[in-house]
């Protein structure tokens, strides 16, 4: 702030300097940079048009349209981006998290710091309404939805909570892990979750929340990131922020054993896993300090993923199945995109042709039909997962075509994968 009348400039101010012999002043803060005139009354000017320098905790996208996404961003508010124009939301906070209802994309949630909840009903065309939560969240919290039913939604409060109606009411899970870092929740098995506390300590329950066991750790450290396997709920992955004796660890027996799998990974902290639904190649990637890294079995080691991302903090990663993209939330050059394989290098699989596969829908029902595909030798493996990640069926198969229900699965958008040893296709459909 400066001036008489002082004239506000922005919060959090990193560095300020004159320029020599003048009363011209620059001030770089989490708004940008700003210049100013120490001897009028003029409000200062900000100079941060076009520079990509934006401090993003989060990015969320909405499964159905691959150009519109919350942001949250430090210090900034939260930002819904949408096809190149941006719109403010939560006014006069610190952007924390975003989360779409992915069987609807009118209905979106956004948070700002220590609990702070709000949602829209209709993609964010009005002001959202601000929830009642409960207390006890940290600055940065967690809020997660069930991978099978839009309706629920977890978050890190004091405790895990749930509720089943969107966020309206909630009802405390009863972990005693005290304040939330982390939740993470079996996409195969929704009563399989695993949390970790700022307190350095990780649990677990495999029946909904009635009963939680304590995870014993490899290693002490702060676990910043938890991911399951998308169709096993024993199979589990931690990221550890902090500089350590390793970073990421995994087991295959719900937590009781760990295996070191940080390989050649910088010393830096992580800050968030995820496993890659539909690979062969146990695809993982990891958001680091120094950006973004991606692990294959086939290589058994984390490579740094793609050009051009710059040196910087990534806060948060995800998969936009829809469009195959992965996104990345930087702590202060904004967020970048990257398209990833479908099929990842050197696991020997052909790529087939996209009409080597038929979908056929049931007349009276579109959520029965019948998948079929040009004959293939040896076992095939279907997978069909929705456009968060979420596998809602996983059968192998000696036939040529197979017969589906999702009669108990939301509306919207899927992927079937079709894969032998040597063969794979992945194709979109739609539920409604």
């Amino acid at each position: 702030e400066f001036g008489n009348p002082y004239f506000y400039v922005h919060s959090d101010h990193h560095d300020m300097m004159f320029l020599p012999n003048s009363n011209e002043v620059f001030s770089v803060n989490d708004g940008g940079v700003f210049k100013g005139d120490a001897s009028t009354d003029i409000p200062w000017s900000d100079l941060s048009s076009g520079l990509a320098i934006t401090q993003y905790y989060n990015v969320s996208g909405t499964p159905q349209n691959p150009g519109k996404l919350i942001l949250g961003a430090q210090d900034n508010d939260i930002a819904i981006y949408d096809d190149d124009k941006f719109k403010g939301e939560n006014p006069g906070s610190d952007g924390i998290e975003g989360l779409w209802d992915y069987s609807d994309s009118n209905i979106a949630w956004s948070c700002s710091q220590n609990g702070s909840l709000n949602r829209t009903l209709n993609g964010f065309r009005t002001p959202s309404k601000e929830l009642d939560t409960p207390s006890g969240a940290p600055f940065i919290w967690e809020l997660e939805i069930h991978p099978t039913n839009p309706n629920i939604i977890y978050g890190g409060f004091g405790d895990v909570y749930i509720s089943t109606d969107r966020g309206d009411n909630w009802t405390n899970l009863n972990s005693d892990i005290g304040s939330v870092e982390f939740i993470s929740i079996a996409p195969s098995n929704p009563n399989v979750i695993y949390v970790s506390g700022k307190n350095g300590i990780v649990k677990k329950t495999i029946n909904g929340g009635k009963a939680w066991t304590n995870i014993d750790l490899p290693i002490l450290g702060f676990v910043k990131s938890i991911e399951v396997h998308p169709t096993n709920p024993s199979e589990v992955y931690i990221a550890y922020s902090g500089y350590l004796n390793g970073r990421v660890f995994k087991s295959i027996d719900g937590g009781d054993t760990w295996t070191n799998i940080s390989g050649s990974l910088p010393n830096v902290p992580a800050h968030k896993i995820i496993y890659k639904t539909g690979t062969n190649d146990g695809e993982l990637y990891l958001a680091t300090d120094l950006g973004v890294y991606y692990w294959r079995n086939s290589i058994n080691d984390w490579v740094r993923l793609g050009k051009n991302l710059p040196n910087v903090i990534v806060h948060d990663i995800e998969i936009h199945y829809a469009s195959n993209k992965l996104r990345a939330a930087t702590f202060g050059r904004g967020v970048w995109e990257i398209y990833i394989d479908v099929e990842p290098s050197g696991t020997g699989s052909e790529e087939l042709k996209n009409d080597s596969i038929s979908i056929i829908s049931s007349s009276e029902n579109s959520k029965f039909f019948t998948i079929k595909w040009n004959p293939l030798n040896d076992d095939k493996n279907i997978i069909i997962y929705n456009i968060i990640g979420t596998v809602v069926k996983d059968i192998t198969t000696k036939r040529n075509e197979e017969f589906m229900d999702l009669s108990n699965h939301a509306t919207g958008v899927y992927i079937v994968r079709l894969s032998n040893k040597q063969k794979v296709i992945t194709k979109k459909f739609i539920v409604k």
